[in-house]
């Protein structure tokens, strides 16, 4: 993992989600206004996945995704310096990196039925605001929802799966 030094400010549940790279899921339950979009991003950017599919229920929150990079990129100068070019479009975000690696992230809204992309599985597989549904694989997956805990359970105990609770009240 490609973490900086210095890695803009997060709370410790945000770090929990940026920093885990064992855990086949990951169900962070925020608070609104906590920083769904902003973990996500961090996610993407210090862990260099090549592959990302973010799934969400609208296309502003891919938008919002957008904005949290080039938010990263201003605050965090060493990351900022290892940034060749970035590309946004409403179905795909590119990002390169000078030493040659690249992150391609794309809207799972705007996949068509026939689309070759439905057969490939992600490094990273997102969900924004919307819990992971069993037809769509990714090496890791990320759930960032507000929910109440009660709807949360069966995520509990699971092998590989993480809970990261933020903002609200404990798990247990």
């Amino acid at each position: 993992m490609c973490v900086s030094k210095n890695m803009p400010t997060m709370f410790e549940y945000q770090r929990k989600i940026v920093e885990n790279t064992s855990a086949k899921m990951i169900v962070g339950n925020f608070s609104r206004n906590t920083g769904k979009s902003y973990t996500m991003a961090c996610k993407i950017l210090y862990s260099r996945p090549k592959l990302v599919f973010f799934v969400a229920n609208s296309d502003s929150q891919f938008k919002s995704l957008q904005e949290k990079f080039r938010e990263i990129f201003s605050i965090d100068r060493e990351v900022n310096s290892e940034l060749q070019c970035i590309s946004h479009s409403n179905e795909k975000t590119t990002i390169t990196f000078i030493n040659g690696e690249i992150v391609d992230i794309y809207n799972y809204r705007k996949f068509k039925m026939d689309d070759y992309m439905h057969r490939k599985i992600p490094n990273l597989l997102l969900y924004s605001d919307c819990l992971p549904v069993d037809n769509i694989l990714g090496e890791q997956i990320i759930s960032m929802v507000t929910m109440p805990i009660r709807d949360l359970k069966r995520f509990f105990g699971l092998t590989g799966v993480l809970v990261v609770n933020a903002g609200l009240k404990e798990l247990y």
